[in-house]
């Protein structure tokens, strides 16, 4: 039986992804879920340290901002950027925090892993993380960075790499 071949801009089978993705579980935890993605640790633990140790509120209202991603991620051992711009996806770096499906109208934008993985002699491999629990699974992993036009990202590094 003949197979179907993929879409090239959707084929993450052809992927092996540098970080293990973390799906986010609600509209609202999607940096947490970036950062549980890049640091190895579950969704849980670092809710936990955002409510126990960095005074996160519990309930509602409560909003994610750029000083408590970079306070979590350095509590868990990285150095990150305040958000920064996207003029052109060279910009980014290799491991970062994007802002995809930016609103200028709204002012909002949801949080997605970009990777730029440079494990192989060839070209350096590009592709995003989507925490996004409403998206198909074929989409967690993508590389039709374009389409979900990046507009901002936080860059992380380990705390013992510089950060450009």
């Amino acid at each position: 039986m003949a197979s179907t071949p993929s879409s090239p801009s959707m084929n993450h089978q052809a992927i092996q992804p540098a970080f293990v993705r973390v799906s986010q579980r609600s509209e609202w935890d999607d940096a947490f879920a970036c950062i549980a993605t890049i640091t190895g640790k579950s969704l849980d633990d670092v809710y936990a340290v955002a409510t126990d140790k960095l005074k996160f509120p519990k309930h509602p209202p409560r909003w994610i901002t750029e000083s408590m991603i970079n306070r979590l991620l350095a509590h868990c051992g990285y150095s990150s950027t305040v958000y920064k711009p996207v003029a052109k996806l060279a910009d980014i770096p290799d491991v970062a925090i994007i802002l995809v499906e930016w609103s200028n109208d709204m002012d909002v934008g949801r949080h997605a892993v970009f990777v730029r993985d440079r494990r192989t002699a060839k070209k350096p491999q590009e592709y995003v993380l989507d925490p996004a629990y409403w998206i198909e699974p074929r989409l967690h992993v993508r590389i039709d960075i374009k389409n979900l036009a990046p507009a901002w990202y936080i860059g992380v590094v380990p705390m013992n790499h510089a950060l450009t």
